[in-house]
């Protein structure tokens, strides 16, 4: 038995949203939502911490949390260097504590080499050292895996 046959209305060709002309003309308006600086700093330390919300945290975890500050790092020093706007502190902080806690020390070399070809050593000064400070009690801290820290954030706190 052969099903009877149906004509299906061609479809029109999509409209888009600017012309190519008005593209490269350079009388664009910008358009959609823009999101400001500090809410953009906000979502990844959210997303991170969020991550680290998911048990158990163990190395591998711990990678794609210090890949995620990395790249939240990277935009940091992109778009805010650009502006000359302090950087956001909290994303360093946590990057280098979680490389400490997790010994993930090749993220923790790749933040201090970020901070140095930014030129923000100035800035990071007294936070490198704290950092590399083996005997500091922030490191001691950070570094005691038997001893639950917490991270507060807008959302809430993380246990770890």
């Amino acid at each position: 038995m052969k099903l009877p046959e149906t004509q299906v209305p061609a479809e029109k060709p999509p409209v888009p949203l600017m012309s190519i002309g008005t593209l490269t003309s350079g009388q664009s308006r910008r358009f959609g939502p823009r999101v400001h600086l500090a809410s953009a700093s906000w979502a990844f330390e959210e997303a991170a911490v969020a991550a680290l919300r998911k048990k158990p945290v163990d190395r591998k975890h711990s990678e794609e949390i210090c890949k995620l500050l990395v790249f939240a790092i990277n935009h940091d020093i992109f778009f805010k260097s650009a502006r000359s706007r302090r950087p956001s502190y909290r994303l360093y902080d946590l990057l280098a504590g979680l490389c400490v806690r997790f010994k993930q020390d090749a993220y923790f070399q790749e933040l201090l080499r970020l901070i140095k070809v930014a030129g923000q050593e100035g800035l990071f000064k007294t936070r490198v050292d704290k950092w590399n400070d083996l005997q500091s009690g922030w490191r001691k801290r950070w570094r005691n895996r038997a001893r639950p820290l917490k991270w507060i954030s807008s959302s809430g706190g993380v246990v770890f």
